[in-house]
């Protein structure tokens, strides 16, 4: 198996494989996010709507990532 990697294939990326990226750069941007959010809340002493958002968060995200995952497979245009 000869596999030739370039500039090119790097630059041009399947539709699958963006999609695939996008997901994982909209998760990494939902977590920074809140963290963000949850700290500025925290720092303002509004304390109660600090662990109001990270318990959001620490329930949301793996259900956001599982369903992502998913809907990632399920969209595969190879299986």
């Amino acid at each position: 198996m000869n596999t030739v990697i370039s500039l090119d294939g790097i630059l041009h990326l399947s539709p699958v494989v963006a999609r695939g990226y996008g997901l994982l750069v909209g998760l990494g941007i939902a977590a920074v996010g809140s963290a963000l959010l949850e700290r500025h809340m925290a720092s303002n002493s509004a304390v109660i709507i600090a662990e109001r958002i990270a318990m959001v968060t620490k329930i949301a995200l793996p259900f956001l990532l599982t369903g992502g995952l998913v809907y990632f497979v399920l969209n595969n245009p190879l299986l």
